[in-house]
């Protein structure tokens, strides 16, 4: 189907009669991988992928760039030639404490209380490592009107 063939196709519970491929037929058909998995979904992407998301806690990603670097080395790939983004969280307020809030309301549905953990696991949860860049205010025109939540990726 992905070089404009109309099959039909009669099984145990699907059928398909000169099934059409949408979106339209492409030339190429580009591969993505995401993950963090440094050993088989890193390697498979080395060999096989055009771009990798890679999900992990921010202050992983330049170990987990590094580990990827290695994997296109052992297949013979410029890691150059492999695009690369990052898969970040963030939240967004005009008042930071309503953020945080935030935060914890989100951590808390998925079984983790900010409250109850030491400052260095709390730290690393909410990837509020000292290598981060210092906290600014932005001006007034250019602050979220809302409270919001959005996965956003980040090309590396």
């Amino acid at each position: 189907m992905l070089h404009g063939e109309r099959p039909t196709l009669s099984g145990k519970h699907y059928r398909a009669v000169t099934g059409m491929n949408e979106p339209r037929v492409r030339d190429d058909m580009p591969i993505m991988l995401g993950g963090s998995g440094e050993k088989k979904t890193f390697r498979l992407a080395a060999k096989y992928a055009d771009h990798l998301n890679i999900i992990c806690d921010p202050a992983l990603i330049l170990a987990k760039l590094e580990a990827l670097a290695a994997r296109c080395a052992e297949n013979d790939r410029d890691l150059a030639s492999l695009e690369t983004s990052f898969l970040a969280f963030v939240l967004m307020d005009e008042d930071g404490d309503a953020a945080r809030a935030l935060q914890r309301a989100l951590m808390l549905k998925s079984g983790v209380d900010l409250d109850t953990l030491d400052a260095t696991t709390r730290a690393a949860v909410t990837a509020a490592s000292s290598s981060a860049p210092p906290r600014r205010s932005l001006p007034t025109s250019r602050r979220a009107s809302s409270t919001r939540e959005s996965p956003a990726s980040c090309s590396t």
